[in-house]
């Protein structure tokens, strides 16, 4: 076992010196690597969302002053509690995330290129919400013309096959798998943040119907690619509906191990205890936590791994945020709904490869 000095936390990480030789292969040796340990050379990659180093470049000013206080994402909180590793920390960020903030669709098949030379054993792919919020500003403001047809669904068939390209660069296409696995994430529903929905509702009146409706027919294409592929969805839209509420009926605030976290607008100079961070788009440590935690829960469905998942006591701490429960409760926000999982990587098949894994190793010279 490797011991890797990757996070300011000292998390320590097991390194794998075997490689399946098949697809079937790798599907139980991810799980066995799981439910050993830390689960290594996961690759990403993505936009924001998922770049770890975006509070670093897109909110520290030329002098050094920061906009709000720092926050943890998804892929950070995943490392420093133990759970994956992606790869050794290099500059601001982790070696094998490509994710890059303001990335699009249109960037993903460059970012395959690109986390593939790190061998990576499994890939998330997570974008599209890029897409559709650049098309809503330059519709909403005309900073650079009107955006083509006014209507979103016009940019859905570019994003698709952008995507499918990234996807058969990483996977490979049907048939002809070339031994990575994936997880993929759905594009989130831009319009559900406050910023966007102060927007529409002062400018574009309308407009968040005809860009839901555009995230919903990129998610389906989507879903269907993955499914030929036999990849495990987190799907991002029902998530944030039944987080923020669905259209015409949001909500307020949120649950979370005892914690109220405001869903509105927050103050400019942020504050840990709203979702979002003070631009009203990003999402803050919290709601973070919940995609860390929808990660793991792709991973164990999808895998037949055994990751734990971050407590809310474990998020609320990142957040900086007091625990209000008796010491050594746990509690868990449930996102375990949001996790499509292929009837390829049911039980059945899983337990068909143990035994043809476990056949292989009786097999092997020792």
């Amino acid at each position: 076992m490797a011991t890797l000095p990757i996070s300011p936390r000292n998390a320590r990480f097991h390194r794998s010196s075997s490689a399946a030789s098949t697809p079937l292969l790798l599907i139980v040796a991810l799980a066995a690597h799981c439910q050993a340990g830390v689960l290594d050379r996961v690759g990403a990659i993505g936009d924001s969302l998922t770049d770890e180093s975006w509070e670093i470049e897109g909110w520290t000013l030329p002098w050094g002053a920061t906009l709000e206080p720092p926050y943890e994402n998804w892929v950070e909180q995943l490392i420093y509690a133990g759970r994956v590793s992606f790869g050794p920390l290099i500059g601001w960020g982790y070696d094998y995330n490509c994710a890059e903030y303001g990335a699009t669709t249109y960037d993903m098949p460059h970012q395959a290129d690109h986390v593939i030379q790190k061998q990576p054993t499994l890939v998330f792919m997570g974008a599209g919400g890029n897409d559709l919020i650049y098309h809503f500003i330059d519709h909403a403001l005309m900073l650079f013309g009107p955006a083509d047809g006014q209507d979103p669904i016009v940019i859905v068939p570019g994003m698709v096959s952008d995507s499918q390209e990234a996807i058969e660069t990483i996977w490979g296409t049907v048939g002809s798998p070339n031994g990575r696995q994936m997880i993929i994430a759905t594009a989130p529903e831009i319009m559900g943040t406050p910023a966007a929905t102060t927007l529409s509702a002062l400018i574009l009146e309308g407009s968040d119907v005809l860009y839901r409706n555009a995230c919903l027919q990129y998610n389906t294409a989507l879903k269907a690619i993955a499914a030929e592929r036999a990849i495990p969805v987190i799907d991002m839209v029902p998530f944030l509906d039944d987080l923020l509420g669905p259209p015409g009926s949001r909500n307020d605030a949120f649950l979370i191990g005892g914690v109220e976290i405001d869903l509105r607008q927050p103050p400019p100079q942020g504050d840990p205890n709203f979702a979002f961070l003070s631009d009203g788009y990003h999402p803050g440590t919290v709601v973070h936590g919940l995609l860390a935690n929808l990660f793991i829960e792709a991973l164990n469905q999808g895998f037949g791994a055994d990751v734990p998942l971050l407590s809310d006591q474990e998020i609320l701490a990142a957040a900086d945020i007091p625990n209000p429960l008796p010491p050594g409760t746990e509690t868990f926000y449930d996102v375990s709904a949001y996790i499509i999982v292929p009837e390829p990587f049911s039980a059945a098949l899983l337990a068909v490869a143990t035994i043809l894994l476990c056949r292989h190793r009786r097999s092997s010279p020792r």
